[in-house]
């Protein structure tokens, strides 16, 4: 890890066309489960928060009638946002222009998708790895209607993108090996005590914090004395930082 924040720039080429933020760990179907419930996961909950969101700075509806063409989707938004919201492609995807050029360090990428763990109902956000560190040019955030003559609302603060930066080659240096359990007696060890353990939990009723896995939030192994603590670098939250103007020189 580098002592540092490292470099992480939007250019606005349209200043003020677009609001980024830190994607909060909020979601309001995660709010609405028995007590909030589901935020006691937290690999969803560190998701939610693992990068940043651009938010649409107007209300708008979309349908499509299932054909082809750019034309078989209708936009119904302010006159001022056709250059920023368009049907480039065709196929019923939708194209968002929110005309910024990022910049990240050498080797790095940046990763486009739909905010994680949410959901819209009759479109789907489409997926992009782009090359950040020299692409001198603006991006797109493309969503694909799933359902033709359905009108599409996304609310004004709504955000359409989330993004995050990833090393390139990561992938590729990567030798992904499949092994049997018993290939690691400890590992083993480990499984079949916390399953043991989860069983009990279950038929005593128990509503301790094993059963919640917070051995897992603390980045404890479920058996005690195990010869290990929490991994220096366990994290239970993110904080992405957010974007502030740049200093001029």
């Amino acid at each position: 890890m580098s002592e540092g924040p490292l470099d992480l720039t939007a250019f606005q080429v349209d200043p003020g066309c677009v609001e980024l933020r830190p994607s909060p760990r909020r979601r309001e179907w995660m709010e609405e489960t028995a007590q909030a419930f589901a935020y006691r996961c937290v690999p969803l909950a560190l998701a939610n928060q693992h990068g940043w969101e651009i938010l649409t700075p107007f209300a708008f509806e979309v349908t499509w009638n299932g054909g082809a063409g750019s034309r078989d989707v209708t936009i119904d938004a302010p006159a001022t946002a056709s250059a920023m919201i368009t049907s480039h492609f065709g196929s019923g995807i939708v194209t968002f222009n929110p005309m910024l050029i990022m910049r990240t360090p050498p080797e790095i990428n940046l990763w486009l998708t739909g905010p994680p763990n949410s959901f819209k109902d009759g479109i789907q956000a489409l997926s992009a790895l782009i090359e950040t560190d020299w692409m001198p040019y603006t991006f797109s955030m493309n969503w694909k209607i799933t359902r033709p003559n359905t009108r599409i609302r996304f609310e004004q603060g709504e955000p359409f993108c989330f993004f995050f930066p990833v090393p390139r080659g990561a992938i590729a240096a990567y030798q992904p090996v499949l092994a049997s359990i018993s290939d690691d007696p400890e590992l083993a060890e480990q499984y079949r005590w916390g399953v043991a353990r989860r069983q009990l939990d279950d038929m005593v009723g128990d509503e301790s914090a094993d059963k919640f896995q917070t051995w897992y939030k603390k980045g404890e192994l479920p058996k005690k004395g195990a010869g290990r603590g929490a991994p220096a670098s366990h994290e239970t939250a993110i904080s992405p930082r957010p974007f502030r103007a740049r200093t001029p020189k």
